[in-house]
């Protein structure tokens, strides 16, 4: 690369000279034919710059140029990096992006011998002053966003204290579309008494979703500027707490702070002294005493309901919704399908169907995350014990598996993809070099070289596998250790613990069930233990086992009920009630329960006390969420549980 106009510059290809023009515009409100101007403006100067054959790539934008996550951002490094290119000219270095991102985009040119040329801004790399000259181009076009701001935000104030600056169209007042001042709007006579009414039911206790179903029922259109058709929680909930509502419009009352990672915005709420506040008495609803007070009241009703207003108090802030406690999104409804979701408070760790929570299934029956890991992992470790010839079966299925797991065709086949991957790197690269598509031949490139790296990763692999020694075949106490040893790291929350049950486990469906006397509602989880995948973790190699399904009490079983057979069958074993109760440290009455309880299982020839339940019970329900107007049930489509992930 040459470094003055007096040099002969030399050229990184023989045939053409590679040049990348780039050009971008910010808003969908300036002209696209923009961005042919700035290209032929640049193929203008490329003219002056040499008269030998050029190869040119476009790359343009529509996109603010603070935001460093744009991809033609990133597809630009991308080449620049590759050192295949003489040439990036472009009008100005605010073009390709502002901020101190633009040195480092010179930085990178002059690493990769690219000679970068912004037009306007009188930057050429060619010249010994370039670095100089880019630094004040950044400083300056950094300024003019600044002042433009502020510029917009003088006149916006003037307007908005002028009565100018209306918000976007909403329901209850009329004269939007002439309007210019907020003195030319006025109520809307349909929607007062809707509005007053909606204040009072507030006040009475009603919620937000209530005042939606009753607006939805109605047929009350949402508004102008809505995009949806019904109303929702927060649709009213942004109509209730607007204070035009009492006479007053309020602007500024978010600020945008800008993220310097990613150039990108966000709002926050603004100190209260930099609000600007308008009253416009004719188009209030209430007395402002009135409305502070229904706000007030409804404010207090759900201060405990959602996210806590201290930050610092947010356990799941900056937390994937993914990332979760198992078994939470993992485990399903055995009514309607959907997940289980926490639905506790701050306090106590509670889960409940996400379809119930929503209104779409009757099952609201809420279950605790500490007792359900405590209860279901127990299972898993008695089952385990019960076992007896678990570490035969094991030993054997290994066995097996090693000898059908023959690595070498596994080898071949990993080494003629590798050839077949080498080869199509190496016409891309060829085409590449000749012309054409230029972003789709690189996305070509980077996927085939995304596939000889996994290859190559596979093949070394099984290379390695070859040369290791086998090893030592586990015994029933070593699954027994693996599980509790998974156990405590899942009270832990530990992630990788977590998606290990969920191979270990892949079905879990929770049920409701009553006793078969009719006295009391519980939880049961039917679990489906996959041994393939216990033994695979032990082993580290694919192993064929069966699986099996475990069914697990969510509540401890009352001792009447655990005792109902010993207590049934006193007579045939020579014994008496009240001995036998002594003996189990039971009163006389409940003796008596666990005795009508098992001729009632006798009556209808089960041998489990539990039976599911497919409706709600008439007694011992405690839910009532099938009683709420919202209540449609809808299952889940493709009623099928997961697979472990």
């Amino acid at each position: 690369m040459r470094r003055n106009n007096h040099q002969s510059p030399s050229w990184k290809h023989s045939d053409r000279v590679w040049v990348i023009i780039v050009a971008r515009i910010s808003t969908e409100k300036q002209d696209e034919r923009s961005l042919d101007d700035q290209i032929a403006y640049c193929r203008k100067r490329l003219e002056e710059l040499t008269d030998r054959p050029v190869k040119i790539h476009v790359i343009k934008s529509q996109d603010s140029g603070e935001y460093l996550d744009r991809v033609e951002l990133r597809q630009l490094e991308d080449l620049i990096e590759s050192g295949d290119w003489d040439f990036v000219i472009t009008e100005d270095l605010g073009r390709i992006c502002r901020r101190s991102h633009a040195l480092t985009i010179c930085e990178m040119c002059e690493d990769a011998e690219t000679r970068l040329i912004a037009i306007n801004d009188h930057i050429d790399m060619a010249e010994e002053g370039w670095r100089l000259c880019s630094y004040f181009a950044a400083f300056r076009h950094e300024q003019y966003n600044r002042d433009t701001a502020l510029r917009i935000q003088r006149s916006q104030k003037n307007r908005f204290l002028n009565g100018g600056a209306l918000p976007r169209p909403f329901w209850g007042y009329l004269g939007w579309d002439k309007a210019k001042t907020d003195s030319e709007l006025r109520k809307d006579p349909e929607a007062e008494e809707l509005i007053r009414e909606t204040f009072r039911r507030l006040d009475d206790g009603a919620s937000f979703a209530e005042i939606a179903d009753w607006f939805n029922d109605l047929g009350i259109p949402t508004g102008p500027s809505c995009r949806r058709k019904k109303w929702t929680t927060m649709s009213i909930q942004r109509l209730v707490r607007n204070p035009i509502l009492k006479g007053i419009r309020i602007r500024n009352r978010l600020v945008s702070k800008r993220i310097n990672k990613t150039g990108r915005r966000r709002a926050e709420l603004a100190p209260q002294d930099e609000w600007l506040v308008r009253e416009v008495p004719h188009l209030a609803y209430f007395e402002s005493a009135y409305y502070d007070h229904v706000i007030h009241v409804v404010s207090e009703r759900n201060k405990n309901i959602g996210r806590p207003a201290n930050r610092d108090r947010l356990s799941r802030l900056g937390v994937p919704r993914k990332r979760t406690t198992w078994p939470l999104q993992h485990a399903r409804c055995g009514i309607c399908g959907h997940t289980i979701w926490k639905a506790g408070t701050h306090g106590e760790r509670l889960a409940c169907c996400s379809g119930a929570l929503q209104y779409r299934c009757w099952n609201g029956m809420m279950i605790q995350v500490d007792n359900t890991q405590k209860w279901i992992l127990g299972a898993v470790l008695d089952r385990i014990r019960q076992c007896t010839d678990f570490a035969k079966v094991v030993r054997e299925r290994i066995e097996q598996a090693r000898k059908e797991n023959d690595l070498s065709e596994q080898r071949r086949l990993y080494e003629r993809q590798i050839t077949r991957h080498q080869n199509e790197v190496t016409n891309l690269t060829d085409a590449i070099v000749v012309g054409g598509d230029i972003p789709e031949l690189v996305r070509q490139l980077q996927k085939a070289r995304s596939a000889l790296n996994e290859a190559t990763y596979q093949l070394d692999r099984i290379k390695s596998q070859e040369r290791e020694a086998p090893r030592a075949l586990p015994d029933a106490e070593c699954l027994y250790q693996l599980v509790e040893e998974t156990m405590r790291l899942v009270v832990n929350e530990d992630d990788q613990a977590s998606r290990l049950l969920c191979r270990i486990l892949p079905r879990m469906t929770l049920y409701p069930v009553i006793l078969c006397d009719g006295r009391a509602v519980e939880v049961q989880a039917e679990v489906e233990f996959d041994l393939s995948a216990a033994a695979s973790a032990l082993v580290g190699m694919s192993v064929d086992m069966p699986s099996e399904v475990v069914t697990v009490d969510l509540f401890d079983r009352p001792p009447y009920v655990e005792h109902a057979e010993r207590l049934g069958t006193v007579e045939q074993r020579g014994e008496t009630v009240v001995a036998t109760a002594k003996a189990l440290g039971m009163s006389l009455t409940m003796a008596a329960w666990a005795r009508r309880l098992y001729r009632r299982m006798q009556e209808l020839g089960i041998q489990e006390p539990y039976m599911r339940v497919d409706m709600p019970p008439a007694r011992g329900w405690r839910c009532r969420r099938h009683k709420h107007p919202r209540y449609h049930f809808e299952p889940q489509k493709n009623d099928v549980p997961p697979e472990a992930a």
